[in-house]
């Protein structure tokens, strides 16, 4: 039923898919059918990413601007991507080899960033949010990334 979901649910945006497409649901059921949302809806992902994109700091933008990063969740599902010049050029819901960042994110954080209500400064203090570099040049933009996101206060 769960999978089902999202063909059911005409959306014009991710939100409306995450949010209101489970709005029966509570608990770990909605934070399971909101992954598969997401693993479902790549493209939907993809074109929020790049909005949000715009809205980054110039400095966290060269930093991040031409990236290969796998998400992993709790349950086990990913989602790699690939930036290049700071836009969404390919995204889908496996991994992508030859990463540059692999970010974890628990579904506490998972259900605070769907809801609009995270604050990714203490989500990666306490855990909940976490990420490192792989490779040369991943451990590189790691320690660039993460200075950046000190002096921007995160």
């Amino acid at each position: 039923m769960i999978l089902s979901m999202s063909t059911f649910v005409v959306a014009e945006s991710l939100e409306d898919l995450l949010i209101d497409g489970t709005a029966d649901l509570s608990g770990q059921d909605r934070i399971d059918a909101q992954k598969v949302i997401l693993v479902e809806n790549v493209d939907l992902l993809a074109s929020e990413m790049d909005t949000k994109m715009e809205s980054i700091p110039g400095i966290v933008k060269k930093v991040i601007g031409n990236t290969k990063v796998n998400i992993y969740f709790d349950s086990g599902e990913v989602i790699g991507f690939v930036i290049e010049d700071a836009k969404v050029v390919e995204i889908k819901a496996e991994e992508i080899e030859e990463q540059t960042f692999d970010v974890y994110i628990s579904d506490n954080a998972f259900e605070d960033l769907n809801a609009g209500s995270i604050n990714i400064n203490n989500a990666i203090k306490n855990g909940d949010i976490s990420y490192d570099g792989r490779g040369f040049w991943g451990n590189i933009k790691f320690g660039m990334l993460t200075t950046a996101l000190k002096i921007l206060g995160f």
